[in-house]
């Protein structure tokens, strides 16, 4: 009926019924012609090996490429199509005309086209994000239940932690039992109070990198192929990671400060809140980022969740705040454990006899706060730098 039907999709399932088939890579014609040349022309031996073909060389290359290649193929297309029109299968509207220059005009009007800006492509990967964010009913119950029941079960432990500690009156004229059993009442005092701080501070470490595995585990590895193909539409990796470090970011801020001013309402802090504070912050942001790492380098979500899984769960016992490790061992886990800087640089921020309290009964050397506070950055920087490894190279599911 001389009608054109256009068919825009990422899928390259029944192509055989299409007349002819236009590949674009980030907005660049790369083929343009019949669907029983596309293997031949890409040299591959099915067309599910398109996609992974156009990911070995640059748009601009497969450009070229075409404009040496193209006047077989347009020929090929334009026999074709008059063959429809002698067997009478293909009808020409009345006003038809044919126009000559027609690979001139199209490759002057691909020329005139000019993708997105980095920060036109960031702002709507952002919006695109937060709109499925807030659509997706059981994600968003699911963050509000993490986010309510994690720090009610942190409080579940303040009362021992409230608890006053005795401390030595340094009476005169005492008789030596009744300065034992004083010794013996203080050191009870300071094993309580300071197991259940120092439990406190490392059950909200530890629940806020389950909160960061949960975050980023499957944000990249969950649309990997969806992110493929749009690469090949033009998106840039840089606006495509900072849409998601920004979404990340919001949801670490909101978990971390909740989960320490809601525990401070029932235990307050013996030192410097900000400081505590900054420390769920950074351990929460450094799992976030980790577990983005492992979730660009991964090719399915189930493989980069399982591994996050796994990273949290040797977070507790490699960390030395429940049981000290081994001399032997402790030098080469401790810089990989974020846990244990987080627990350490909290810790190290306590005052006075709470500090003493907690270092008295703990057999893990503490570190100073400012080397805990840059070891976690590293940690940041490093999956940072892994989820941009992840984001820029082609990973395809073959």
């Amino acid at each position: 009926e001389g009608r054109i039907v256009l068919s825009v999709t990422h899928s390259l399932a029944h192509l055989e019924l299409y007349d002819s088939i236009l590949v674009l890579h980030e907005g660049r014609v790369a083929y343009h012609g019949t669907p029983e040349q596309l293997t031949h022309y890409f040299s591959v031996n099915n067309t599910e090996l398109v996609y992974p073909q156009l990911a070995k060389q640059a748009s601009e290359k497969w450009r070229s490429s075409w404009l040496k290649h193209s006047p077989t193929y347009y020929a090929k297309l334009e026999r074709n199509r008059q063959n429809l029109v002698n067997q009478g299968q293909l009808e020409l509207p009345a006003d038809e005309f044919k126009n000559p220059d027609r690979e001139d005009v199209a490759i002057a009007r691909e020329d005139e086209i000019r993708a997105p800006g980095l920060v036109n492509q960031f702002t709507t990967l952002l919006g695109r994000r937060m709109r499925i964010f807030f659509r997706d009913r059981g994600q968003v119950l699911l963050q509000l239940a993490i986010l309510i029941c994690f720090p009610i079960l942190v409080v579940l432990f303040s009362p021992r932690a409230n608890e006053n500690m005795r401390k030595f009156t340094n009476a005169t004229g005492s008789s030596l039992q009744e300065r034992y059993q004083e010794q013996a009442n203080v050191q009870e005092d300071r094993l309580k109070v300071g197991s259940a701080v120092s439990g406190i501070i490392m059950f909200q470490v530890v629940l806020l990198s389950l909160m960061g595995s949960n975050n980023a585990a499957r944000e990249i590895a969950g649309e990997r192929q969806i992110l493929e193909k749009e690469k090949f539409g033009g998106v840039s990796p840089i606006a495509y990671l900072m849409s998601k470090i920004v979404f990340l970011s919001g949801l670490v801020l909101v978990q971390s400060l909740w989960m320490a001013g809601f525990v401070e309402l029932f235990w307050s802090f013996k030192g410097s809140f900000v400081d505590h504070a900054i420390f769920l912050v950074l351990v929460n942001a450094a799992m976030t980022s980790i577990c983005l790492g492992i979730s660009s380098l991964m090719r399915t979500a189930e493989k980069a969740s399982l591994l996050s899984v796994y990273l949290v769960g040797f977070q507790l016992p490699l960390s030395g705040a429940v049981l000290a490790l081994p001399e032997n061992i402790e030098p080469l886990t401790r810089p990989f454990i974020s846990a244990y800087w987080a627990w350490s640089g909290s810790v190290a921020s306590l005052s006075g006899d709470y500090k003493s309290a907690l270092t008295a009964i703990s057999e893990t050397e503490l570190s100073p706060t400012n080397i805990c506070f840059f070891i976690l950055l590293i940690h940041i920087m490093v999956g940072l730098a892994a989820s941009w490894v992840g984001t820029s190279r082609p990973q395809w599911e073959h």
